[in-house]
């Protein structure tokens, strides 16, 4: 009996419980349900977070335009720099020019045998093909039809060789990349507007083109190179009869200092009756004295004499340029030092260092062998008397000693 009693109480409190549970669940819900009806009331974040949704994504879409548009601006910036080729612009990739300078008469022999490869191309009919040629006809009429497909390829072909005969007309160091690339752009636009017409130019015959090209700029750039060549040798003629000109003078002046003291020595001379000893000394000093004025002279006359000997220096100036620097150069002061202050007065900011100086009958040929060993090093590729290079001024002394081991050498 009590059993069942307990029982009655145990499914009574459990029916509570889940009454409460089920009140509570309710009341959650409907508390839930409220603070939504109250958050989306009194929510003033969603209107800006959706206007700002729509500005993001348009925003994207721009910035997708601006890219787009971006692109196609620095295809024509750059199709545009193509075509700007005056003598104040410059290609972004500059062909390193050649130091050498190249036969003319061996660069000429190859550019005919290129022209008459490209005319044998074009009387041969390979230079263009069509590939409806022979297959259609015009009013019944296969004779009609390469007629106007041999006009067509003249046509195309025309416009090519206008291309490449405006690029030889302007060609110069500073624009035959953009020029290459102009003819290689030209080429191609031919060759797609000709697909309808199953027309294409060969890539032997542009490729020959690109090559009779390279040859005519290499052809101008050689002859300029020789125009550069006879002017510094006038330049050089001029210095030179200038150098004789001082040693002229040199030698007068020589002259007269060794004729005044042999006057000044024989007038000592006539003194030696009574003459002390502090007057010996003085004598013997001026008998050294005239033997340096008279190996002056000598020296002055001999050069005179040989109008190809003179000093070959190496100089540095490492506060101004670096110590990887030097100058080669040659001179007929008969003081070479005249020369290197000459060089140090104003043209740069400090004095210029000696390392060597070497006494040559033929210093122009010396001088000459030092230039042509380091000629990759040189500073200035376009004006050859600005005798500068990149080389290590003890390499220059070495090369020098060994290019003329009779040379009367001083090194510093």
């Amino acid at each position: 009996m009590i059993s069942y009693v307990l029982i009655g109480v145990a499914v009574v409190l459990s029916l509570g419980s889940l009454v409460f549970l089920t009140k509570s669940i309710q009341a959650v819900g409907a508390a839930k349900d409220r603070h939504d009806e109250l958050n989306k009331k009194f929510d003033v974040t969603k209107p800006s977070q959706e206007k700002l949704n729509k500005v993001s994504k348009a925003y994207e879409t721009l910035q997708g335009k601006y890219q787009t548009q971006r692109r196609r601006l620095d295809e024509y910036r750059d199709l545009l720099k193509l075509y700007e080729v005056g003598s104040g612009t410059q290609d972004s990739v500059v062909i390193a020019e050649a130091t050498k300078l190249e036969s003319v008469d061996d660069l000429e022999a190859q550019l005919e045998k290129v022209k008459a490869n490209l005319k044998k191309m074009v009387s041969q009919k390979t230079a263009c093909k069509s590939g409806y040629q022979g297959t259609v006809t015009i009013d019944n009429s296969k004779a009609e039809a390469n007629k106007f497909f041999n006009r067509d390829i003249k046509l195309r072909l025309r416009c090519l060789d206008k291309e490449f005969l405006m690029a030889q007309a302007i060609i110069d160091w500073n624009n035959v990349d953009r020029l290459k690339k102009r003819c290689g752009l030209v080429f191609d636009e031919i060759n797609d507007a000709g697909k309808l017409m199953k027309t294409k130019i060969s890539r032997q015959y542009f490729d020959l083109k690109m090559m009779e090209l390279d040859l005519i700029y290499r052809i101008k750039n050689a002859k300029k190179k020789i125009k550069e060549l006879e002017r510094e040798e006038r330049a050089a003629e001029r210095e030179a009869q200038r150098e004789e000109e001082r040693l002229k003078a040199e030698i007068k002046k020589a002259e007269k200092q060794r004729a005044q003291m042999e006057k000044l020595i024989a007038q000592e001379v006539k003194k030696l009756s009574g003459a002390s000893g502090e007057d010996l000394v003085k004598l013997e000093a001026l008998k050294a004295r005239l033997m340096e004025l008279e190996a002056r002279e000598s020296r002055a006359k001999a050069m005179s004499e040989i109008t190809r000997s003179g000093y070959v220096y190496v100089i540095s100036n490492p506060e101004s340029f670096g110590d990887e620097f030097c100058k080669i150069g040659m001179t007929r002061r008969l003081d070479p030092m005249d020369r290197v202050k000459e060089l140090g007065d104003a043209s740069v900011p400090h004095e210029f260092k000696v390392h060597a100086f070497a006494y040559s009958s033929d210093a122009p040929a010396l001088e000459k062998k030092l230039h042509d060993e380091f000629e990759e090093s040189r500073v200035n590729l376009i004006n050859r008397r600005r005798e500068f290079f990149f080389v290590d001024p003890s390499a220059a002394v070495e090369k020098l000693k060994e290019f003329d081991a009779e040379a009367e050498l001083q090194t510093f």
